[in-house]
């Protein structure tokens, strides 16, 4: 299984040469972090030798804090450098793939117009992640459209929470903690559901 030793030894020199990164030990998140999380993950596999790869988007001020709220994808080292601890052109491979292509992509996206329209927004399965009716509430109450969002908080609301799905799904944020706060018409609760996470807030580059 890969170790945070490894982890950490591969992603030194990528932070050593960017310095808009901070290091989350799994994980690289770019700065700074207003509405959007833009990171690059090494994850273990069942497979000693075989780390996976990924980069991923999320909104920041989703309640639970998953940094992969909206996308994520495996990337690989170029062709012919197998993603394997064994290959010695492993850990320059992986520099370079995420310096030449994946931040390249990722830097751009800094606001939640910018999820609407970066290089990997004509993917079928992304645009509709976005419409799924929790990340879309949640952008609804962002962007001001608070009757939008208030009217979907009503109708979930009134599905039954019986089985897992209900938070799986993340109904119970829209229903126990949004619903509430719009309804009660406090301006500066309904500006907070937009607001970044506490230990987001890393700062200026």
């Amino acid at each position: 299984m890969t170790t945070a030793r490894q982890v950490k030894r591969l992603l030194a020199p990528l932070l050593g040469r960017n310095s808009d990164l901070a290091d989350f030990k799994t994980h690289v998140v770019l700065k700074p972090v207003r509405h959007v999380i833009r990171a690059v993950w090494v994850m273990q596999t069942s497979n000693a030798d075989r780390p996976d790869f990924e980069w991923s988007l999320a909104h920041a001020f989703n309640p639970r804090g998953h940094k992969k709220s909206i996308w994520f994808s495996a990337f690989y080292p170029p062709r012919g450098i197998e993603k394997r601890w064994s290959d010695a052109r492993m850990p320059d491979g992986f520099l370079s793939t995420v310096e030449d292509r994946v931040l390249p992509m990722l830097r751009p996206v800094q606001t939640l117009e910018d999820l609407f329209t970066f290089e990997g927004a004509h993917h079928e399965h992304y645009l509709r992640t976005l419409e799924h009716v929790v990340i879309r509430t949640h952008m609804d109450a962002a962007f001001g459209r608070l009757d939008a969002a208030l009217e979907t908080c009503r109708q979930v609301a009134k599905c039954s929470r019986d089985g897992a799905d209900f938070r799986w799904y993340g109904f119970d944020l829209l229903v126990d903690e949004m619903l509430p706060v719009l309804e009660g018409g406090d301006r500066r609760e309904i500006v907070a559901l937009s607001e970044p996470l506490a230990p987001l807030e890393l700062g200026p580059v």
